[in-house]
């Protein structure tokens, strides 16, 4: 209901129709909404289960409500959701997990937006897609409009999927998304609670991979965010011999950025930032 009362909310100037359906939804629960977004394959739906499993609402896990992967910000009404989180992490290890879960070009489509993408032409594999060497996910500006584009309104949580088990980290996003509706305690046991839940990632990249696409994007976090640190080392949680071939500007912003950061409205301004920059604990693969 919570979800359902988040979208309706969301309609721009809404007919009689809409406002009727939102009376007779009553008013909204205690814990509030969550809006959960991703590129997919960084742990939105973990994210959004284990909310859920402590009364906390989110958006809808299969996307019905076209929330989960969208490529921008969306606007949301006064009525919106209570906190936005924008999870990212590791690029080719999200893709290579949408290929062993065999919707490979269904999530390029939606995270791209675009709807010219075809099964002929779409490479059959994670290896062939790497051989591609071409961002048909929209991984850079998916990730950038999330980064820097203005709200209508709402700051967002950034927060890096490969350190989001991080106990301090875990603790810190707790906080930011039940921490209204929980006392510390319950709040410091429900991040125990998450950083517990680290599990091996199932989907593995071969070690060659990570060098050849996205070389410029280091340079933009120079005009986008104080926090950038462009001597941090890269991304090193999968085998570097695929690591080396693609998306590397990208994992240098994402290195770039503490692993939690609360973005202002206007794609500017930093709210809060949590946890030094820099890459994932290496001996982590994730779970997905």
């Amino acid at each position: 209901m919570e979800a359902l009362r988040s979208v309706l909310a969301a309609v721009e100037a809404p007919p009689e129709g809409v406002l009727a359906l939102l009376r007779a939804l009553g008013p909204q629960s205690e814990s509030g909404l969550v809006h959960i977004c991703s590129y997919g394959g960084v742990g939105s739906t973990e994210l959004s289960n284990f909310l859920k499993r402590h009364g906390i609402a989110t958006n809808l896990l299969r996307d019905e409500d076209n929330l989960r992967h969208v490529g921008r910000p969306p606007r949301h009404g006064p009525c919106g959701p209570r906190v936005v989180v924008y999870l990212y992490g590791d690029p080719l290890s999200s893709i290579a997990s949408h290929y062993r879960r065999g919707h490979a070009l269904h999530q390029a489509i939606k995270t791209s937006g675009n709807h010219q993408l075809r099964a002929a032409t779409f490479p059959p594999t994670f290896e062939a897609y790497v051989c591609r060497g071409a961002d048909l996910f929209g991984y850079a500006s998916h990730f950038r409009a999330w980064l820097r584009e203005p709200t209508s309104g709402y700051d967002v949580v950034m927060v890096r999927y490969e350190r989001m088990w991080e106990p301090g980290v875990a603790c810190q996003l707790v906080h930011l998304l039940a921490g209204h509706a929980r006392p510390p305690a319950e709040v410091g046991a429900m991040a125990e609670e998450l950083c517990a839940r680290r599990q091996t990632r199932l989907s593995q990249v071969p070690p060659d991979v990570h060098s050849v696409m996205y070389t410029h994007l280091v340079a933009e976090v120079d005009d986008a965010l104080e926090l950038h640190q462009p001597s941090a080392p890269p991304l090193s949680q999968v085998p570097p011999d695929v690591h080396g071939l693609m998306y590397t500007d990208l994992v240098a912003e994402m290195d770039a950025l503490p692993p939690l950061l609360v973005r202002g409205a206007d794609g500017q301004s930093v709210i809060e930032a949590y946890g030094d920059p820099g890459p994932a604990d290496s001996n982590f693969d994730g779970q997905l």
